[in-house]
């Protein structure tokens, strides 16, 4: 047996260790030590300030005063809606602001407002006060219903209603202004058109009392809405657009008819007023006799906003029309007609040709929105649509076409399952078919 090795223990190997070291390098180590030492002590110290800064914080937040809370209206802060440069002291109370789904703390529930007829001026001055405070204040059911009582005060309420018009905050007028179309209260008319031209009111207010001055049968209503439509105020404009749809007058009938040939950025709402223009077939020939030179006269956005009249009009003369654009050499164009032509059952054909043949992919895409928009098609599409199924651009609108055809019935994107069933349609069919044969 070889000899055997004894292994020294660490502490005499650290022993030695330290006995060849020299003094400049134990010197090195003991400062090290010391350096060590001092920033831990250091690190303790900054430490301990900080918690002291964190625990004091906390007081300093609660001597900052908090912010008032913002006010809904003039008359719901105190304020004078007559001057509303009047501000309430600075010790009364304001209402807290409530969400909407949240009645304000300060409003009993409507039924408790609303229990007896009111019969003096006096009892019908409150009421409107009262029910006012839910126009915006109230839960949202409380607010539809303060309106429909607000209109059982009829005569009592037309009678006060121009007074109410030219004071009220947004959300009253908003109400007032409704409750103007709905009773026919004409006398509110100058009171609508006062408050229009001051430009006192917000969005919802100015487009309520448009509305209701292009219901009334009065000279003086319709020229002042005609008036916004040529003014410079955007807003009243795009309110004016919208309240004269479907009270078109013929003698207003050139001017809408310029704005959309013009193509501005106004030639949609044009159009849009145009189409509930001819919805009446009393109009539908007569205006179609009118658009029909304008479109070859007309490009780019103007001609298409004269082609979507056409596809809303139900007339042989708007078909043919939108069945000899469909030949047109502008894709925008053959694609803008689609709509129209999908509707008559003697020119589907050629939206169908159009999604076989077509080389624009944007006249493609027209034929597919068409085709699911439109009414069901007699034709069997599934081969083609079963083709465009799997096309990253057509794909989708091919499947909600196929979906729309098969009764609202989704069988995925995979193309077996549509050929499955479209093998079991067929069969099903034939079966019929051999039942009704004598």
């Amino acid at each position: 047996m070889g000899a055997t090795r004894v292994l020294e223990p660490a502490p005499k190997r650290r022993r030695r260790l330290a006995e060849r070291s020299s003094p400049r390098q134990r010197r090195i180590l003991a400062l090290s030590a010391l350096g060590c030492f001092v920033t831990a002590a250091v690190m303790a110290v900054f430490r301990i300030g900080v918690i002291e800064e964190e625990n004091a914080r906390p007081a300093e937040v609660a001597s900052v005063p908090a912010p008032p809370t913002p006010a809904l209206g003039a008359q719901d802060a105190g304020m004078d809606p007559a001057n509303p440069g009047e501000q309430p002291e600075e010790n009364e109370t304001r209402p807290q602001v409530t969400l909407p789904q949240t009645r304000a703390s300060d409003l009993p529930p409507l039924e408790a407002v609303t229990g007896s007829v009111p019969h003096s001026p006096r009892e019908i001055d409150f009421r409107i006060k009262e029910l006012a405070k839910y126009f915006s204040r109230g839960i949202p059911q409380e607010q539809m219903d303060s309106y429909k009582e607000l209109l059982k005060l009829g005569d009592g309420l037309k009678e006060r209603l121009p007074g109410l018009i030219e004071t009220a905050d947004d959300s009253a007028l908003t109400n007032f202004a409704r409750a103007a179309e709905d009773l026919k209260a004409s006398g509110t008319i100058p009171a609508m058109i006062k408050r229009l031209q001051s430009k006192s009111g917000e969005i919802l207010g100015h487009s309520a009392m448009v509305k209701a001055l292009a219901s009334f049968d009065d000279p003086q209503a319709k020229s002042f809405v005609y008036e916004l439509l040529a003014g410079s105020d955007e807003h009243n404009r795009m309110y004016a657009w919208q309240a004269i749809k479907g009270r078109l007058d013929q003698g207003h009938l050139d001017f809408v008819l310029k704005t959309t040939a013009e193509g501005g950025p106004e030639s949609y709402l044009a159009a849009n007023v145009l189409l509930a223009y001819g919805n009446d077939p009393r109009n539908a020939a007569e205006l179609t006799r009118r658009i029909e030179p304008m479109i070859g006269q007309r490009t780019g956005n103007g001609r298409l906003a004269l082609i979507r009249v056409l596809n809303g009009m139900d007339t042989p003369s708007a078909a043919s029309v939108l069945a000899f654009l469909a030949a047109s050499p502008e894709p925008s164009v053959r694609a803008a007609v689609m709509p129209g032509l999908v509707r008559d059952p003697l020119l589907a054909n050629t939206v169908i040709n159009a999604l076989r043949n077509d080389p624009d992919i944007s006249v493609k895409q027209a034929c597919l929105r068409a085709l699911a928009d439109g009414p069901p098609m007699k034709a069997n599409l599934r081969p083609d649509l079963l083709e465009l199924l799997g096309d990253p651009i057509l794909g989708r609108l091919a499947h909600e076409v196929l979906v729309k055809n098969n009764n609202g019935r989704d069988l995925g994107w995979g193309v077996d399952n549509w050929l499955v069933w479209g093998t079991r349609d067929n069969a099903d069919q034939n079966a019929d078919q051999q039942d009704e044969a004598p």
